[in-house]
């Protein structure tokens, strides 16, 4: 069972370090890296957030997203999430506000009201969830 875990977290670096080998040392260091490169490489980690259903998996994105510079995600993530998650499928929408919900509460917000757009019932319901009192 634990070499299940070492694979998925070998994946998850190898994907990034395909972009740039100092991504699987130190994960700040993807504010400095060329624009594409660094869109490329939030792109994986969003992809990996939203649409594993491994618990590991997405614990071990939690703490990597943890580990970027606040601002630099902020200023990024949603232009990024744009290429990356489908919005309409229920599953990915949750992980995106579960994920948003750690770095910045306008970026909830502001998905959330995006979800109320969706011809996905499911998306606009849980996007009422996160705009509920």
């Amino acid at each position: 069972m634990n070499s299940n875990f070492r694979s998925y977290d070998g994946f998850f670096e190898q994907s990034l370090a395909e972009i740039n080998p100092a991504l699987a040392d130190n994960l700040a260091v993807i504010a400095e890296l060329l624009p594409l490169e660094a869109d490329l490489a939030l792109g994986v980690i969003l992809g990996f957030a939203c649409d594993s259903t491994h618990d590991r998996l997405l614990v071990l994105v939690r703490n990597v997203i943890k580990a970027i510079p606040k601002d630099w995600l902020i200023n990024r993530i949603e232009a990024v999430a744009e290429n990356t998650v489908n919005f309409e499928d229920e599953w990915e929408y949750r992980r995106l506000l579960y994920f948003y919900d750690l770095i910045d509460p306008a970026l909830v917000e502001r998905l959330a009201l995006r979800g109320l757009k969706s011809s996905n019932f499911e998306v606009i319901e849980i996007a009422n969830d996160h705009l509920a009192p």
